[in-house]
């Protein structure tokens, strides 16, 4: 996939780069490979704990890598990919220019691919396939819509949309889960759950003791 700037030599990432370390914008969690960001001031090499703002092109050619999103969500980058996003607080908006995408989040994605546009998504894999754009919801539901005609699909479909077609995204089942690429990349940390309280062990005791009376 082609940058929009020529390569140039990795060098350390800052601020003025547009690689950060600020909390509010997506981090990277988990590298496969190499995964390269084009920003105004150039192509870098990205690398765990980076965090990258928006409009950043990221670029993975044979790479992947797991983006750590403020709203506890993650996106997973599939390789051959090329995409820019927008963080909106919670939400997220994707530009697809090529590649697979996916998605687990709080939040909502919004993915633009083409003219076809994918909203309401919490959990989803987005695959612009030649002229095809696959949708699979693997939880919840999402939206697909082209050429002004939307359909909702529902967790375990997936819609298949033609690139500059009237014709209707057509629904489907799928068989094989569709973002399986993802089973070796390790999602982002997530919060340690807290230990029980006693606080159920002496509801549990009152009950018990209620019971034998």
């Amino acid at each position: 996939v082609a940058l929009n700037s020529p390569a140039k030599t990795p060098t350390t990432n800052n601020a003025a780069d547009n690689l950060t370390t600020s909390s509010t914008e997506p981090v990277v969690a988990c590298i496969r490979g190499t995964v390269l960001a084009s920003t105004p001031n150039g192509v870098k090499t990205l690398s765990v704990g980076n965090a990258i703002t928006s409009e950043t092109e990221i670029v993975t050619d044979q790479g992947r890598v797991v983006l750590a999103l403020p709203n506890d969500g993650r996106l997973t980058i599939n390789s051959n990919s090329s995409l820019t996003f927008e963080l909106r607080h919670k939400n997220i908006l994707v530009t697809l220019n090529a590649g697979e995408i996916d998605y687990q989040g709080a939040g909502s994605l919004t993915v633009a691919a083409g003219d076809v546009n994918v909203t309401n998504a919490k959990s989803v894999d987005v695959k612009r396939d030649g002229n095809q754009i696959i949708v699979a919801v693997m939880a919840k539901t999402a939206r697909v819509g082209a050429k002004g005609k939307t359909v909702l699909i529902k967790a375990g479909f997936q819609a298949v949309v033609v690139l500059g077609s009237d014709t209707p995204p057509r629904v489907e089942n799928f068989i094989e889960q569709p973002n399986s690429w993802t089973a070796d990349i390790a999602p982002p940390n997530r919060p340690a759950q807290k230990p029980p309280t006693n606080k159920l062990d002496s509801k549990q005791k009152k009950l018990k003791a209620n019971a034998k009376r």
